[in-house]
């Protein structure tokens, strides 16, 4: 554009001696890079970003600025090269340029001549850190076959070279890039768009612990806004980066700490340099404008990248080389003509939007380069993965800025009046964020989460909606089905009737039920409260009635299991069974004269004033009830609804996140009911061959978890799940509520990760180790469940991608196998899921069994013997 000399400095600028190369942008794949119009960039995530782009949103932006990338992926390289010529191929002359250093641990070789004469000749070309050299060679013979004029080969004897190390995913030792390649990006150089992420000098590069690369953005700035004349035109800024740095706990989207959401998908084998710490790197930023500006008003622009980088998140790290370089187009420099020369400028005080263009520029190219970047395997196994777009999307939509629209589902409604709310601590900002992740990347309309430590709220809040047809949103006042978190109220009321003398724990069932025909006949009460009587569970047939709100009389139901043979002998075996909790409830019915939701609510829920806690009814009205819902391919359905005869005394209750607690703490910490009560509760008793269980009489598996102690229950049925927890040691107890199923994650992974939240505890990581084919193998097999048993399948434990994976129902198992990741020993976790996790056993040589840590329970399984 034309600048109004009416408001332009004339400085002169003296020619010198100035060879420098530009910055070129990187191509994925073997070959010439082509950007690809069909990829999403940060902008089509719903990023929200500042300023106006140009055309194609890219340095080429700039009118005549020209851009070339060739990757080199063969074998185990990942390398490549991009190059940039700020005013065409054809342009004899330099630019005016500036460069700043935010951290100098890096190499831009032939800064030093653009710092001493503020002009920048020939094209910049961006590549690894040990292709510097390469491509120096490259583009001297790209000069020396192109250009024939020896002064303006001279102009270019000590080229620009900017570098970023990408050495963790390729093979930078063999030295893979040659001159050609150099010479290829040259020749290819043209305007339009620039292809992003995993391409030319990007091709290995890794930012925030995401795969990454090359990324461009740019600016229009109306010259009014500059001090000129209306009609004048528009200025551009342009950006691009070579992005390679930053650690994952500091990436930030949009003020989200996106990072320490999305910690997972850590690369593998992907390491720095010998000697520096992981996630240190560099960023090279070069921006290019079509505004007439001084070198040293230059040089203030490229400072500007630094706040672009910072706004991503990152404050530059000690051994991160971040070097920016700015030029403008306005003017051509010509070489060693030994005139004076005028240069047209704007005045200093009108900067200001040049300069933020700089800065939101830097920022935006980061974003695209992150979104851009695809999984990529490479040297030695080593692999890092793209940006996961679909849950950066959900949890954009689920964090508003002032001025958007709210979006669906809501974000986390306030604690109760009557509670005081939680203040906006750090800890409440993670545990929202973590909860709003979970709610958008899991299948549940609503999530609730109460944590309590004594009698103080630390956090209480629902996310999502309570009713999805009617747009209700879910509070901490919504009243969710608990489940099997049931069963413990049904064994308080037992306890209770043990206590006063009514029955003892010895008491054959027969003796209560008099009509019961079955063979548990003479199975006493507590092996029905800790799940060792042997009754197969009536809710595992195929013929059971799910899905129906028909009542069924209490004859009916025990007809589906009464006359069945027992799984094993009494006491021999831990097998979790809905039907002895439902004998339970016959058993209280019989002993007090009441239905079990009569003396459930005389001895149980008036006492402990839990006023929104119920035995289930579908029919009555119901304040605040949550409609539960199941996750299918085409969205959300309604669940079914269970009348309260089928689930019964085992599954059937609902109730809130304040009565769950306020039942826990008065419980098990404020011992309401006396000590016989709480010590009948917490009884647990080991099977009859000496193995231990941990399912106590009081229906809450009491185990070490998190290094300390802790007692618990998870709740599922038709539509929601649920889970509570107290960690009496720290008088600490945590309830999480939904109205799904158990999805991923689950209640009781997202209870764990809100307690290492709570506690300042790291959730587990890869160990980043290799481990040997051998050692592989002696663990890959078939796992059969042993004495503890929850109604899972055998475990098949295969070899797959040099680590293991797992198969529900054996190896042979139809169906993907689930990864599994190795922390430590012979500890492993699921890729998708870090609450289930695997100890093989023994320590070493061939394993012979393993223990399942899931769904809060200790599972152990034997190793099937070999064909």
């Amino acid at each position: 554009m034309t600048a109004s000399p009416s408001m332009i400095a004339r400085v002169p600028l003296i020619r010198g001696l100035c060879a420098c190369a530009l910055l070129s942008l990187a191509l994925a794949g073997a070959g010439f890079a082509l950007a690809d119009a069909g990829a999403p960039r940060a902008r089509d995530l719903g990023i929200p970003l500042s300023g106006t782009p140009g055309p194609l949103n890219a340095i080429t932006d700039v009118a005549g600025l020209e851009v070339g990338q060739v990757s080199v992926t063969t074998g185990e390289a990942r390398t490549g090269v991009t190059v940039l010529f700020p005013r065409g191929r054809d342009a004899e002359g330099g630019v005016p340029a500036g460069i700043a250093v935010f951290n100098g641990t890096g190499e831009m070789t032939g800064a030093m001549l653009v710092q001493e004469f503020g002009v920048l000749y020939g094209p910049v070309v961006l590549t690894g850190t040990l292709g510097v050299g390469t491509a120096r060679n490259g583009l001297l013979e790209w000069t020396r076959m192109r250009i024939d004029d020896p002064v303006l080969r001279a102009s270019r004897m000590l080229p620009l070279i900017a570098e970023t190390y990408d050495g963790g995913l390729s093979d930078a030792w063999s030295l893979p890039l040659q001159p050609s390649h150099v010479v290829d990006a040259l020749d290819s150089a043209r305007s339009g768009p620039v292809a992003e992420g995993s391409v030319g000098g990007g091709t290995g590069m890794v930012c925030y612990a995401f795969k990454c690369g090359i990324g461009t953005a740019s600016r229009r700035i109306p010259a009014a806004a500059l001090g000129q004349a209306p009609d004048a035109g528009d200025y551009t800024v342009g950006v691009l980066v070579q992005a390679n740095f930053g650690r994952r706990d500091q990436l930030t989207v949009a003020g989200l700490p996106v990072g320490q959401l999305l910690d997972d998908l850590r690369p593998r084998h992907a390491a720095t340099p010998a000697g520096l710490p992981d996630g240190d790197g560099s960023l090279i930023v070069l921006i290019a404008t079509d505004a007439p500006l001084l070198p040293a008003q230059l040089e203030r622009l490229a400072r500007r990248a630094t706040i672009g980088m910072a706004r991503t998140g990152s404050w530059g790290t000690a051994t991160s080389g971040d070097i920016f370089l700015a030029f403008s187009t306005a003017t051509e420099v010509e070489f060693a003509t030994g005139q004076a020369s005028t240069h047209l400028s704007l005045p200093n005080e009108l900067l200001d939007p040049l300069l933020e263009a700089a800065a939101l520029g830097t920022e935006e190219a980061i974003l695209n380069a992150l979104v851009a970047g695809r999984d990529m395997e490479g040297r030695g196994g080593s692999k890092v993965y793209g940006l996961p777009q679909d849950r950066l999307t959900a949890l954009l939509a689920a964090h508003p800025r002032p001025g958007q629209a709210l979006p669906a589902p809501p974000t986390a409604t306030a604690v109760a009046p009557n509670t005081p709310a939680h203040s906006a601590t750090p800890l409440t900002r993670e545990i929202d964020a973590f909860l709003q992740v979970a709610l958008d990347t899991g299948p549940y309309p609503a999530l609730a989460v109460s944590v309590h430590r004594g009698g103080e709220v630390l956090y209480e809040a629902a996310h999502g909606w309570a009713d999805l047809e009617h747009r209700v949103p879910a509070t901490p006042q919504t009243v969710f089905r608990i489940g099997s978190i049931t069963k413990s109220f049904t064994s308080l009321l037992i306890a209770q009737l043990v206590a006063e003398g009514v029955l003892t724990l010895d008491t054959p069932v027969g003796d209560i039920l008099t009509d019961y025909r079955g063979p548990a006949r003479e199975v006493p009460i507590r092996r029905l409260m800790n799940h060792t009587a042997g009754l197969l569970n009536y809710t595992e047939l195929e013929d059971f009635p799910h899905a129906t709100r028909a009542v069924i009389p209490a004859d009916e139901m025990r007809a589906f299991f009464e006359t069945a043979e027992l799984l094993h002998t009494p006491g021999e075996r831990f097998h979790y069974s809905n039907s002895g909790t439902f004998l339970l409830g016959l058993v209280i019915e019989a002993v007090t004269g009441q239905t079990w939701g009569e003396a459930l609510r005389t001895r149980v829920l008036d006492p402990l004033d839990l006023a929104h806690t119920d035995h289930g009814d579908w029919q009555p009205v119901v304040a605040h009830r949550a409609r539960g819902y199941t996750p299918t391919a085409e969205g959300f359905v309604n669940a079914p609804w269970l009348d309260v005869s089928v689930p019964f005394s085992a599954g059937s209750m609902t109730s809130t996140l304040a009565d769950v607690q306020r039942y826990l703490r008065r419980v098990h910490v404020d011992n309401v009911f006396g000590d016989e009560v709480r010590d009948i509760l917490h009884t647990r008793e080991p099977l009859t061959g000496g193995e231990p269980v941990d399912y106590a009489l009081g229906a809450v598996v009491i185990r070490e978890r998190l290094d300390r102690r802790m007692l618990g229950h998870p709740g599922a049925i038709d539509g929601f799940s649920a889970y509570m927890t107290l960690y009496p040691d720290d008088d600490l107890s945590i309830v999480v509520l939904a109205n799904a199923p158990f999805g991923l994650p689950d209640p009781v992974a997202i209870e764990q990760r809100v307690a290492r939240l709570v506690f300042g505890l790291p959730r587990p990581q890869a160990s980043g180790e290799t481990l040997a084919p051998e050692t592989l193998a002696s663990l890959a097999g078939d796992y059969l469940p042993g004495a503890i048993r929850m109604g899972l399948p055998p475990l098949g434990v295969i070899v797959q991608d040099d680590g293991l994976a797992l198969r529900f129902g054996g190896m042979a198992a139809p169906g993907d196998a689930l990864p599994l990741v190795h922390v430590e020993g012979r500890r492993f976790i699921a890729a998708h899921d870090e609450s289930m996790e695997f100890r093989f056993e023994p320590g070493d040589g061939e394993a012979t069994g393993l223990v399942l840590d899931w769904f809060g329970a200790l599972l152990p399984y034997e190793r099937a013997a070999a064909d």
